[in-house]
């Protein structure tokens, strides 16, 4: 009776929490200095031997740093000029984004891709990497290298993307008890690490004394995957108030991952595979209908092949999080496929999805509004998967106009994979003139302006304690929106 009790009161709670958001009038949180003040469209590395130009209309650039953090011969360190020193990629790429007048971002993902090596058990096997102290000081040192590569470029803000499959896994793994998960901090070995925790916040701690250290002008992300509830609501497809439920379970576990508020911004993602990837990858698959066919991609994988009620859902749980949390979210690695162009015939680098349709299709801005509304900043396009599509000729088939399925008439004159359908659409955007941001107060924070950005250049404490400079609310409403993030933290 005892526990219904607890049980009961706290969802009268949550909702007090809920309501009184809406009564106040919430609002959004700042943005980080140095942003684009309008709603902006980025896509993934196009370096490349195609020739092939970056879609105009671009203002985000990012490019994945991976590999084995014990094997710098063949991780995110080596992937320059053998002759060139270790980490000069990351600086290539931040000269590739400012030569396109775009920010550049970086979504770091090594501590999963240092585990698994095979074992699809990612939470378990991070679980004994994060508890190595000899593996915690090697992660420790390249995330320090990148940050005095960042740090070297202090004209633009860089977002630092932290590690996106990690945060779902561990969510789901220690659930209400974030402290459960052991991180070798203090005995890591690593100069500053004795002052953290031995947990995830006191990892979270550490990489943001490295960015204080070296690069003021990173502003740190993490990622929130709704999987990491231990529900999926693009499978199971829940009513609103279960999708609220968990948008508060999300931001919860968010605010005792990050107490100090040092990170800046919430990544998101839908799927980084095209829709039809999963009827020809693995048709009988619990993603896919037993009657899946390569020539019918909507009946094949529906669940992939979002509906508007989906994007409801979508927009739910992110508006939830993000009004609780008080930041600015980014929709990331969302598949180019489409259901436009001949070339897309559900073949490697050729499958086809309807979510480009959905945000760019149209000649007007109210998909990409609905988000926007929510404190959603941009939509970051790319493939998580070698087969996916992509915007470069990776298909090697050239200008590809195969017979037409599911009534993709449109002829391509395009070698890329998609047939030229985001680079059109995301041109046809900027030339209809982007939407600007609600409410875009930008934070004083640490992080110097760009070419055709705004903000200041203060730069953060580099005490343990510090915080960023460029995390918190401003004014009544964001003091207001941080006492009731700090009530439903200790809901949970």
């Amino acid at each position: 009776r005892k526990d219904n009790s607890k049980t009961i009161m706290k969802g009268y709670l949550q909702a007090v929490v809920f309501l009184s958001l809406f009564l106040l009038g919430y609002s959004l949180a700042p943005l980080p200095a140095g942003l684009p003040t309008t709603f902006s469209i980025g896509c993934q590395n196009l370096q490349n031997n195609d020739n092939i130009s970056v879609p105009t209309g671009i203002n985000y650039y990012y490019q994945y740093l991976a590999g084995d953090v014990l094997n710098n011969k063949t991780n995110w360190l080596s992937w320059q000029d053998p002759a060139k020193p270790p980490g000069q990629f990351v600086l290539e790429f931040i000269n590739s984004a400012t030569r396109i007048k775009a920010l550049p971002a970086f979504s770091y993902y090594s501590i999963v891709t240092s585990a698994v090596m095979g074992n699809d058990d990612g939470a378990d096997a991070s679980i004994k990497k994060l508890g190595t102290p000899s593996f915690v000081n090697a992660y420790l040192a390249n995330i320090a290298l990148f940050m005095i590569k960042a740090g070297s470029n202090t004209s633009i803000p860089i977002i630092f993307h932290f590690e996106p499959d990690l945060m779902g896994y561990m969510e789901r793994y220690s659930k209400d008890n974030i402290s459960v998960v052991y991180v070798a901090m203090k005995n890591s070995g690593y100069a500053g690490m004795n002052a953290f925790t031995n947990d995830l916040p006191g990892l979270i701690n550490g990489i943001n004394y490295l960015r204080n250290l070296y690069a003021p002008n990173v502003l740190l992300a993490y990622h929130c995957s709704v999987w990491g509830t231990n529900v999926d609501i693009q499978k199971s497809k829940p009513s609103n108030s279960i999708v609220t439920s968990l948008s508060q379970q999300s931001a919860s576990w968010l605010a005792n991952l990050d107490p100090s508020n040092h990170f800046s911004l919430i990544f998101f993602e839908t799927t980084d595979r095209d829709a039809a990837f999963y009827c020809a990858k693995d048709p009988q698959g619990a993603w896919c209908s037993a009657s899946s066919s390569r020539n019918s991609t909507t009946s094949c994988c529906p669940l992939y092949w979002w509906n508007e009620d989906d994007w409801t859902r979508n927009i739910l749980y992110i508006q939830g999080v993000l009004s609780i949390a008080n930041k600015r979210g980014v929709f990331w690695q969302m598949p180019y496929g489409n259901s436009v162009m001949r070339t897309m015939d559900n073949t490697n680098h050729h499958f086809q999805d309807n979510k480009v349709q959905w945000v760019l299709g149209a000649d007007d801005n109210k998909n990409m509004d609905r988000y926007n509304q929510i404190g959603v900043i941009a939509f970051l396009w790319g493939g998580g998967s070698d087969t996916t599509v992509t915007l470069l000729d990776t298909a090697k088939d050239g200008v590809y106009n195969p017979p037409a399925i599911d009534g993709n008439n449109r002829m391509s004159t395009s070698i890329s994979d998609d047939g030229g359908y985001f680079a059109t659409r995301s041109s046809a955007y900027l030339s209809r003139g982007f939407l600007s941001l609600p409410d875009y107060a930008q934070n004083s924070g640490n992080v110097t302006s760009g070419s055709n950005t705004s903000g200041s250049n203060t730069s953060g404490s580099n005490t343990s304690g510090g915080g960023s400079g460029n995390g918190g609310a401003t004014g009544g409403s964001g003091r207001m929106n941080g006492v009731l993030s700090w009530v439903l933290k200790a809901l949970y």
